[in-house]
């Protein structure tokens, strides 16, 4: 058995926060959010390069509240 993969991701903003509306009624995602998924993917990517999953996997979620 390989070892595990740990990540720690930083906290996304509140889920009611994701959106924001137009004066026409249209959707775009808050500059915050898009802010978030652009750090989250660096931080992802800096946190498992080089490892690889070749085979099935067993996936463990913990989520803590902030500090």
């Amino acid at each position: 058995m390989s070892s595990p993969i740990k990540v720690t991701m930083p906290l996304p903003p509140s889920v009611n926060r994701l959106w924001n509306t137009t004066r026409s009624g249209g959707m775009y995602r808050n500059p915050k959010y898009q802010a978030w998924r652009e750090q989250a993917a660096w931080v992802l990517a800096s946190q498992i390069k080089g490892k690889r999953v070749t085979k099935f996997y067993s996936l463990t979620l913990r989520a803590t509240a902030p500090d």
